[in-house]
């Protein structure tokens, strides 16, 4: 049965935008204007979530949630989720203390957001099941004439004062399965679920590179990252889906209700979780966090009833039709690439100064059927750093191509993007950097680079040592926020004179965050740094942008 999930929020533009995607993803959906409202649509439709903004008029969200832990307590266990452009320490706090279960600011991040909701779903379905183990185990104490079950009936119930955990009472409880015992229940799952199922594996890349470097301390990094991952992928995955921690580090997982789309969007939010907890840990050293990728591949695979049957262990079976899966879809991405190298080309996309005259500067934007085959690649690989830096490649190459067949004085400097990532993993780096190096001087001489999809969980410092190894082959380096408060990010720290924001890759319409993009130029403007905006969709937008205080435009190829 499909999640109900009710959005409370007074600007119906992103409340439909919020259900729309909500309604992609399989979910039912409710919607309320404001906290009154939201609070009828809660005790007569008994939502399995609610995403509700903080300020409305006739009853905000904090007063929304409020009254109903207060007046409905058979509702305290909905999960709530506030969602509000006010990212303030105190609102965040007050909304935590009345019991709200996450809080995610605007513009909205929709990938974040649905993770969000799942996460929470999924914690909900984990207290169900729970609770009715409990039970289980209450009725079956009740039922036999064992003694310590009886005297251990209200430590089951929880009578205040005598709270105390399963694995308490029973200390065997806490050790770990075997493998045998984790592969017999494993095989028992797959047994009972669909012939057609989606398979994916969670990779950690690039450990092995330092090894030699490390020396007797690389175990211990290795199992480290080992841990992290792990505990992230159990906490994640829903109790129905299948998770066995292979030989050699990789994990596999077997999703028990997803599609291979949403396997696939989910797998690359739990790599990104994984990689920024990563980034994150101070234990961890600085190389080993710069060698570590993490990635994932989902597919549809198919295992006859027959196989299952006759199989001692699925878990090979299993493997093998996912290693088919895998050759299968990078020989069509081989494929793919291959058209792409051989057919496209550059379209210049010419940036507009706030003056409205064209700058000798332009974007170097593939034509229209590439985007649209790498944009379907990226679908099938979210978050691959491997498949982005086969991107930029590409993308470095056809640009140095257009540089070289333009007449020289008229040619534009053109930008082109590069992924931090493609900088950052080391086996990325140095084909890149070849790449460059390969250049002439003339080619040099008219090329920019945007570097996109900067993690703030880095240092400055690192950052910059990565960005500096493109320097020597460009006119200018910029870089590329995602988040209109620059998350972080310094461009003085970065160096750099020009930051660039895609109104593409937003989640709402330019009219929900026109008054935070004014606060970016604003922001930049005192540090003598400029805004560059691109992917506008109409002229009416375009002067709104340049209205709230941008330097420099691109209307959507």
């Amino acid at each position: 049965m499909k999640a109900k999930i009710l959005c409370v929020d007074d600007e119906m533009e992103i409340r439909h935008e919020i259900t729309e995607e909500l309604k992609d993803f399989g979910y039912a959906t409710l919607q309320a204007c404001n906290g009154v409202e939201g609070l009828e649509a809660i005790t007569n439709h008994k939502p399995d979530l609610v995403i509700c903004d903080v300020t409305m008029p006739a009853m905000d969200g904090h007063s929304l949630l409020r009254r109903l832990r207060n007046e409905h307590p058979e509702q305290a266990d909905l999960p709530f989720i506030f969602l509000s452009a006010l990212a303030e320490r105190s609102h965040i706090v007050q909304g935590k203390r009345l019991g709200a279960d996450d809080y995610l600011t605007k513009p909205i991040d929709f990938e974040m957001l649905l993770a969000t909701v799942e996460a929470r779903l999924n914690q909900v379905q984990r207290m169900t099941a729970r609770k009715q183990e409990q039970l289980v185990k209450v009725y079956r104490a009740a039922s036999t004439g064992d003694d310590m079950n009886r005297s251990n009936l209200d430590l089951l119930v929880g009578v205040p004062g005598r709270e105390q955990s399963i694995a308490a009472l029973h200390p065997a409880a806490r050790a770990a399965p075997s493998d045998v015992e984790q592969k017999s229940k494993i095989q028992e799952i797959v047994k009972r679920s669909p012939t057609r199922m989606v398979g994916g594996r969670i990779e950690l890349v690039g450990l092995d590179e330092i090894r030699d470097s490390f020396g007797t301390r690389w175990q211990d990094v290795a199992d480290k990252i080992g841990e992290i991952a792990e505990s992230t992928l159990r906490r994640r995955l829903s109790p129905m889906d299948v998770i066995d921690k292979m030989d050699n580090g990789d994990f596999l997982v077997c999703f028990a209700n997803l599609s291979d789309a949403e396997a696939g969007l989910k797998a690359g939010a739990i790599c990104r979780e994984i990689r920024n907890k990563i980034l994150g840990n101070e234990s961890i050293d600085a190389e080993a966090k710069d060698a570590c990728d993490v990635r994932s591949e989902t597919h549809e695979i198919n295992i006859s009833p027959k196989e299952i049957s006759e199989a001692d262990n699925v878990l090979p079976l299993i493997v093998d039709r996912l290693g088919q899966a895998v050759k299968r879809a990078r020989a069509a991405e081989q494929r793919c690439m291959a058209q792409v190298v051989e057919e496209s080309e550059v379209a210049p996309v010419t940036l507009m100064s706030a003056k409205g005259g064209e700058l000798p500067l332009a974007l170097a934007e593939l034509d229209e059927g590439a985007r649209g085959s790498l944009a379907r690649l990226q679908r099938g690989r979210p978050g691959s750093a491997e498949l982005a830096a086969e991107i930029d490649y590409l993308r470095l190459g056809k640009t140095a191509e257009a540089i070289c067949q333009a007449i020289p004085e008229a040619s534009p400097i053109m930008v082109v993007d590069v992924d931090f990532s493609t900088l950052n993993y080391r086996r990325f780096r140095s084909h890149y950097l070849q790449l460059c190096a390969s250049l002439t001087r003339p080619v040099c001489n008219h090329l920019a680079f945007n570097v996109c999809n900067i993690s703030s969980e880095l240092l400055p410092a690192r950052i910059l040592s990565n960005i500096n190894h493109i320097r020597p082959y460009c006119r200018l380096v910029m870089f590329e926020t995602l988040q209109l408060d620059l998350g972080g990010l310094d461009p003085a720290a970065l160096r750099a004179k020009l930051v660039s924001c895609d109104l593409s890759k937003m989640s709402v319409k330019l009219g929900a965050y026109l008054e935070d993009l004014k606060q970016l130029a604003d922001l930049l403007h005192r540090r003598q740094c400029r805004l560059l905006v691109r992917n506008i969709g109409l002229a009416d937008d375009m002067r709104r942008v340049i209205k709230c205080g941008a330097d420099f435009v691109s209307r959507r190829p």
